[in-house]
């Protein structure tokens, strides 16, 4: 009998822990969102909608950024919110994003380390602050291990006021967006990148730049340092000052890929898709630099796949990938809208620098000329561009941009396609 009952309180403890464990996720507090006002906010406020707390920075100092729980959110009102540098582990993805209708800026953001955070909707800039300091205006994975940390919808720049710089302030200005080296996972979304040295950076493993714009920039626009990363539906435009004119010693790209640190070594597995890029939108744009198109010069570039890319650069380099291996360039669209004035003839070239570019396939291409005569090359379908290829084909990857991010960028308040403040349009 003692056995039975000893029995069946087995069984009842048993089942009450398989009911804690099933009913336990229902049990976990339930996300919060908490508000951060530089105006009105307080330390020893609650952090909710009618008892904010202080700016972001101050949050970060105070260790207020410390209580937030896997899945919180914290919204940020307009003003100014200082320099955001921290660091984090999250279970569940942190939200910093600025409140609807308001508009946070920030002087500098640096996401040293860690995991599952999101950064939404907010204004970066060292102009916001007063300040002067070297490197990016944005870095996220930098200094530690980091993954999943997603920056979207933000608006970046070096400063507001770019036609009133010389060659050599164009040189001198901030870098735009690194994703750092210790990063795998990382996302650049939708941001806006203005006025800055070179723009986009991506040297963490796996990361992708998606549906970015870059405008006015002195260096590279978008940079791919790491094997796995995604460049896709971004727009860059305006490449500031060269060599020969003004003294810039970078060859500067609309796109590049070499291996970050020590400038050659194989890259794998990197897509470069669906992208506009434009040297030079504006005929009377001054300082204008002498700019490459997609420029992949330091192989072995390995596997990787350039597809729907629509380019406009007065430069020989139109398209091209040196010591690729088993790479795909399929329908892009290469042209030059100086082509009448310029001895330059942008082409799709695959080229060697160490005699190990093999089995590549290049098919449905336009560009004014091609030079595919590496071992191994498959090739067909590829024709002589011109004027109406190539404004169809800018016409057509528009479009499809502007259906998945839209016409006006939410903060910039820019075009995405002309560059022109809301207001001017």
């Amino acid at each position: 009998m003692q056995l039975i009952r000893k029995h069946r309180f087995f069984l009842a403890v048993l089942s009450l822990a398989l009911v804690l464990t099933l009913v336990a996720p229902s049990l976990q507090a339930p996300a919060a969102t908490f508000y951060s006002d530089p105006q009105t906010g307080h330390v020893e406020n609650a952090g909710t909608r009618a008892s904010p707390w202080p700016c972001l920075q101050k949050m970060i100092e105070t260790k207020l950024l410390q209580r937030l729980q896997p899945g919180d959110r914290l919204l940020l009102r307009s003003g100014y919110h200082g320099i955001a540098r921290f660091s984090g582990e999250n279970e569940q993805v942190i939200t910093i994003a600025a409140e609807q209708g308001q508009a946070p800026t920030l002087g500098r953001l640096d996401l040293r380390s860690g995991t599952r955070w999101t950064i939404r909707g907010l204004s970066i800039s060292p102009e916001h602050g007063g300040l002067h300091y070297h490197g990016a205006i944005v870095s996220l994975g930098e200094y530690g291990p980091s993954s999943e940390l997603i920056l979207e919808d933000c608006s970046i720049f070096a400063t507001s006021h770019s036609e009133k710089l010389n060659a050599a302030e164009w040189i001198s200005l901030n870098n735009g967006i690194f994703l750092g080296r210790n990063g795998s996972r990382l996302i650049s979304r939708n941001n806006y990148v203005f006025n800055t040295r070179h723009a986009i950076q991506s040297a963490a493993t796996d990361s992708i730049v998606e549906g970015c714009v870059v405008e006015n920039f002195s260096g590279d626009a978008i940079r791919l340092t790491r094997s796995g990363c995604i460049a896709r539906w971004n727009i860059a435009r305006n490449a500031y000052c060269d060599e020969k004119h003004d003294g810039d010693r970078n060859h500067d790209d609309l796109l590049q890929c070499f291996r970050f640190g020590k400038g050659s070594g194989v890259l794998k597995k990197i897509r470069i898709e669906e992208n506009l890029l434009i040297g030079h939108s504006n005929p009377n744009q001054p300082f204008p630099g002498q700019v490459q198109g997609i420029g992949l010069f330091d192989g072995p570039l390995v596997n990787f796949t350039v597809t729907g890319n629509v380019i406009s650069v007065d430069h020989w380099h139109g398209l091209t990938l040196v010591d690729a291996q088993n790479c795909t360039i399929s329908q892009n669209v290469v042209w030059s809208l100086k082509l009448e004035t310029s001895k330059f003839r942008p082409w799709i070239m695959l080229g060697s620098k160490k005699h190990l570019a093999k089995g590549n396939r290049v098919t449905e291409n336009f560009a004014c000329s091609f030079h595919l005569d590496q071992p191994g090359t498959e090739a067909f379908a590829n024709q002589m561009s011109n004027q109406a290829v190539f404004e169809q084909a800018k016409k057509k990857l528009q479009g499809k941009i502007i259906e998945k991010f839209g016409v006006i960028h939410p903060v910039a308040r820019r075009s995405r396609l002309t560059g022109m403040r809301k207001k001017e349009l």
